[in-house]
């Protein structure tokens, strides 16, 4: 009996141990995704903020540029109004481009139509550029009685849905996609469905591949939010996309 229980003894040891190797393992490899994920997100904010570098110097610094030289050459036309008139229309026409410039890179950064009105006219809008840049037939629906949320959940499920097209966008090659908001009393539900090419969703976050930041990001929001995600899709069958969130979360940072 004593030799048994022993053995018994030794055995669970064993597993012990190899389930704490298991773990730590798992573990090591989540903080070295993370790591690596946190590089990443790093490196987009810094390509992120060249090319807004570059939109500001290629069109906004060189339709200032053209403004300066514009009105130096007005103050030599005072004396001829029909050069200066056509003149002073050229600026204006210049001044007007700047300011639909300048609203469009605001835009991108951050979509005043999300502060002001909420996140279902974003969408909208965010919808129709897509459509209007991709091709791509994209629908939206919503409930009727749809109403706002809390700041930091609108800008999380706002930054998801453009994530989400993105992906479509660059790997996809869907014709359609379809947007669907749906409100509850104690979460709201985001889906987006698309008829591409679809791929493994069971390797698509698995921890030892370095591949799909975007669904990356997406988790982690959906994870800062305290939700949940499921990704629905095969190869040849395109991707659905279901985010849950609690209505209820307090947390910050989504």
């Amino acid at each position: 009996t004593i030799r048994v229980l022993h053995s018994f003894e030794l055995n669970r040891r064993q597993a012990l141990a190899a389930a704490r190797r298991q773990v730590e393992e798992e573990i090591a490899q989540r903080d070295a995704l993370r790591q690596e994920f946190l590089h990443r997100i790093v490196d987009m904010q810094e390509e992120e903020r060249a090319r807004i570098a570059r939109e500001l110097h290629d069109e906004l610094g060189q339709t200032l540029t053209g403004l300066a030289l514009g009105l130096r050459a007005a103050q030599t036309s005072v004396e001829k109004p029909a050069l200066l008139q056509r003149q002073l229309s050229q600026l204006e026409e210049m001044a007007v481009q700047a300011i639909d410039n300048m609203r469009h890179l605001v835009n991108e950064l951050r979509p005043a139509l999300l502060d002001d009105i909420g996140l279902a006219a974003a969408l909208r809008h965010h919808k129709d550029n897509f459509a209007a840049l991709t091709g791509v037939q994209t629908t939206l629906t919503m409930d009727e009685n749809h109403q706002r949320l809390p700041g930091e959940i609108e800008t999380g499920l706002f930054r998801i849905t453009q994530e989400a097209l993105t992906n479509v966008a660059r790997h996809a090659q869907a014709t359609q996609v379809q947007i669907n908001l749906h409100y509850a009393n104690s979460h709201v539900t985001l889906k987006i469905e698309d008829n591409g090419l679809g791929f493994n969703s069971v390797t698509a976050l698995d921890g030892n591949k370095h591949s799909g930041w975007g669904l990356m990001g997406i988790k982690e929001r959906v994870k800062l939010a305290d939700g949940d995600m499921q990704i629905e899709s095969e190869i040849g069958e395109g991707t659905k996309l279901i985010v849950k969130i609690p209505l209820n979360n307090k947390r910050e940072g989504l």
